[in-house]
């Protein structure tokens, strides 16, 4: 009973936070009267008719993410930023018994563009808050992530009404994740295809992408003796490093760095009107930086050598651009391991069926600012 209380609470504030921003977002709208009012009532629905359809009709422009831009975002301009607030509600928060895990997320995100001679130079800043009880032992409840700062520019294929964005940067280690890993850069490179189809309204994008992560060499060449520097507890043995108490294993001192990350995207869109329906799906592959072993101990079920962890993440929104900078979204998205646990069958990628607990999906809605 508590628990329900606890999530319908956080759920109300979501829904008053959104009614908030949509009275903000219509509250410059100014009804007009018709400038001659002998015009009979058939001709004033006639000009509406015509303006709805010439509505529907106009061209949709998506951008190296595949969200629609605004007029205002198609035109030349120096410098732009694009701001989110997204709430996210766990699927635990909505079970009960051994299934009841709340979560109750904020995220914010900012990303500054610098358009130049056909480049687009941008930073990407991303974190959360939490307001349910988190996970990890150290009680955290902010989430810094590690931003990125990069260089894009567009190839447009007119001919097959498409356009490719390609993209590199680097990651810097600013998370607790990439301190703990001994993570000095990620470098990043890949590249979003956009096509518009013959369909009013519809696209799809396909995207490729790739990040060699760089750490210490004191993570890459770990021998057996070694021990590691720890901020609270000293020198750790490796052995024990990952079993500290005060802190999750994600990000405790002995996780294992990723050497590379490897994804694919797809995703369709359609358009109509203000409204925009969109579905992405991702497969996400985490090769690790160390081998397992294989000797007398394995076990016959174990994976030796190089490993990889496979995610799939999803997205599937509903999005209505109110004015030309901004836009509210609501729907569902998902990041979770591509098997169930027992590693017998595949996870159904739009949405968490195999326990609750692990808050894998999401119910999110948000806003976007767009300068």
């Amino acid at each position: 009973m508590r628990q329900a209380a606890s999530t319908l609470k956080y759920t109300i504030q979501l829904l008053c936070l959104l009614a908030a921003v949509t009275v903000v977002a219509f509250s410059g709208d100014a009804v007009a009267a018709p400038a001659d009012t002998a015009k009979s009532n058939k001709e004033v629905s006639k000009q509406e008719t015509t303006a709805q359809t010439s509505s529907k009709r106009k061209k949709v422009v998506r951008g190296f993410d595949g969200q629609i831009l605004s007029e205002a975002e198609q035109q030349p301009r120096l410098i732009r930023i694009r701001a989110g607030l997204t709430q996210l509600v766990g699927q635990g928060s909505f079970s009960s018994g051994v299934g009841a895990n709340e979560s109750v997320i904020s995220q914010f995100n900012v990303q500054p563009y610098l358009d130049f001679q056909g480049w687009n130079l941008f930073a990407n800043m991303t974190l959360t808050w939490e307001y349910t009880d988190p996970d990890n032992a150290a009680g955290r409840r902010l989430t810094v992530f590690d931003p990125s700062i990069g260089a894009r520019t567009p190839i447009r294929l007119d001919a097959i009404n498409s356009s490719v964005w390609l993209s590199g940067g680097l990651r810097l280690p600013v998370s607790h994740m990439s301190r703990a890993q001994g993570t000095v850069t990620r470098i990043f490179l890949g590249g979003v295809g956009n096509w518009r189809s013959p369909i009013p309204g519809l696209s799809a994008r396909l995207g490729l992408n790739g990040q060699l992560s760089l750490a210490t060499k004191d993570w890459r060449e770990v021998e057996e003796d070694s021990e590691f520097e720890d901020r609270a507890l000293g020198k750790v043995p490796v052995a024990s490093c990952a079993a500290r108490t005060g802190d999750n294993s994600a990000d405790a001192c002995g996780a294992l760095p990723n050497l590379a990350t490897l994804s694919g995207n797809l995703g369709m869109g359609y358009a109509l009107g203000k409204f925009s329906f969109d579905l992405d799906v991702s497969v996400l592959s985490f090769i690790n930086a160390y081998g397992g072993a294989e000797d007398e101990f394995t076990s016959g079920n174990a994976r030796t050598g190089v490993n990889a962890s496979t995610f799939t993440t999803s997205r599937l929104a509903v999005t209505y651009f109110a004015k030309s900078w901004m836009a509210v979204a609501a729907g569902v998205n998902s990041f979770q391991p591509i098997q169930t646990a027992d590693g017998k069958n595949m996870r159904f990628p739009l949405w968490n069926f195999d326990g609750s607990a692990n808050n894998f999906s999401n119910l999110f809605a948000s806003a976007t600012f767009r300068y």
